[in-house]
């Protein structure tokens, strides 16, 4: 629909289940970020968002959910939480096993 021909990930660990930790880089991208749409599901605390900022300063960068320590790095979100709201992903809960 948006004729992307090339999808680019970077990777960045910065939760140990709920426990947030120190973020580590686990994949880049080369470049400025121009022309580039950064996609995140969530900006907490901005620590991984303000990496991705200085990694790619003229991407724009868009997440689902954004809490206000974290806003100061994105450009758009599609719902504002407050600080202390957790947000469970359905990717983030355990297998449920089938019944059958």
């Amino acid at each position: 629909e948006l004729a992307i021909r090339r999808i680019e990930t970077i990777a960045i660990a910065s939760y140990d289940g709920q426990h947030p930790g120190t973020p580590r880089l686990l994949k880049t991208y080369e470049g400025s970020g121009d022309g580039c749409l950064v996609v995140d599901d969530i900006v907490d605390t901005g620590k991984t968002a303000e990496i991705v900022r200085t990694l790619l300063p003229e991407a724009c960068f868009v997440t689902l959910y954004a809490k206000p320590d974290g806003m100061v790095f994105i450009d758009h979100c599609a719902a504002k939480l407050p600080q202390n709201v957790w947000v469970a992903f359905p990717w983030e809960r355990p297998a449920t096993p089938a019944t059958g």
